[in-house]
């Protein structure tokens, strides 16, 4: 006798599924293969430590510089990760929606829960390798850096499907968002901090939510930072309302791009 599958062993069946596929297509064309997930972030973060040793600085506004750039660098990989790579996540995809059960959002989805593991791990490792050469950060405030990259976590599905959507009928935004990735990649607090703005410059960077999640971590591994004016109320606020009109957005376009 066949057995009916709920929705949710539905689900869970295609997103293993897609979480396989979309595991090998990440790493398996690169001979470093998972090391690669180390070594970019971290190549990065480093690059911007040696700078600034050469300047003869060793910390930024009351922390070390390897924390201060390594819990930026892999905040912006997570959100970018999932957000951006959601671009052409249909034409990448096309073949799988000839199988009914599997939706264009099971494939953000899935790469949600891929980026999401990558680079917890990879935020963990490296801030680990921090701690044994002697950088010393709080470590009594773990939960409340999982809910802020929860919250990026949430902003990135967000703003995925909007940019699933959008890539869809619009291709030549792909062209666009690598335009902008180095320069929203700048204003994301990766190289500065809300104390190293202007008053007139402030105004405009603490619109981005992606600034907040970073400062509030660094705050976070040293209670004593002055992350002002970062808001967690406010980062949840614009994750959540993203996560909303990209649900809506979605849910508006499916069935349409699911038959063109």
């Amino acid at each position: 006798m066949i057995k009916n599958r709920t929705g949710w062993e539905v689900l869970q069946a295609a997103v293993f599924a897609l979480f396989l596929r979309e595991l090998k297509t990440r790493f398996g064309k690169y001979h470093l293969g998972y090391l690669w997930a180390f070594l970019s972030p971290a190549f990065q973060a480093y690059a911007m430590v040696a700078v600034f040793a050469m300047m003869g600085r060793t910390e930024k506004d009351g922390i070390s510089l390897p924390v201060f750039h390594v819990v930026a660098v892999v905040t912006w990989y997570l959100f970018s990760y999932i957000a951006f790579r959601s671009l052409n996540a249909i034409e990448a995809n096309i073949g799988l929606f000839n199988y009914r059960l599997i939706k264009p959002i099971d494939t953000i989805l899935t790469r949600t829960i891929l980026e999401s593991c990558i680079y917890g791990v990879v935020y963990c490792v490296l801030l680990g390798l921090i701690w044994l050469v002697g950088d010393r950060y709080d470590l009594s405030h773990g939960i409340l850096i999982i809910a802020i990259l929860s919250l990026v976590v949430v902003l990135a599905f967000g703003c995925g499907l909007i940019l699933m959507v959008l890539g869809h009928h619009f291709h030549d935004l792909e062209k666009v968002i690598s335009l902008l990735r180095l320069p929203m990649y700048a204003f994301s607090g990766v190289m500065f901090s809300f104390q190293n703005l202007p008053d007139q410059a402030l105004g405009y960077f603490s619109w981005n939510p992606l600034f907040h999640a970073v400062e509030l971590e660094r705050a976070a591994l040293f209670p004593t930072y002055d992350s002002q004016p970062a808001s967690l109320m406010y980062l949840a606020e614009v994750a959540l309302t993203i996560l909303t009109l990209g649900l809506f957005v979605y849910k508006g376009f499916e069935k349409k791009m699911l038959r063109s």
